[in-house]
């Protein structure tokens, strides 16, 4: 649970860099500044796509290697057991 919500947090602070960058820019009226929007823009989809993905595939092979750590524990115990 803890690591959902330093992801999320950082998938924040990541997004608010962005929109303020592309602010200052545009105050600035930096010649850059459409290239910035359409980089915010693009990133406002995939920072949290990305997120969700690690945050699936971390879920996937946490729950993998538990279910092996307690394959392992079983076939200890019953080893333990015969002798």
């Amino acid at each position: 649970m803890k690591l959902k919500k330093i992801l999320a947090l950082a998938g924040v602070a990541i997004l608010a860099l962005l929109y303020i960058i592309t602010l200052i820019s545009a105050l600035l009226t930096s010649p850059a500044a459409p290239q910035l929007f359409k980089a915010c823009i693009l990133a406002t989809f995939v920072v949290p796509v990305f997120l969700y993905g690690y945050l699936l595939i971390y879920r996937l092979m946490r729950e993998r290697a538990d279910a092996a750590k307690k394959d392992i524990d079983e076939k200890i115990k019953k080893g333990a057991d015969s002798n």
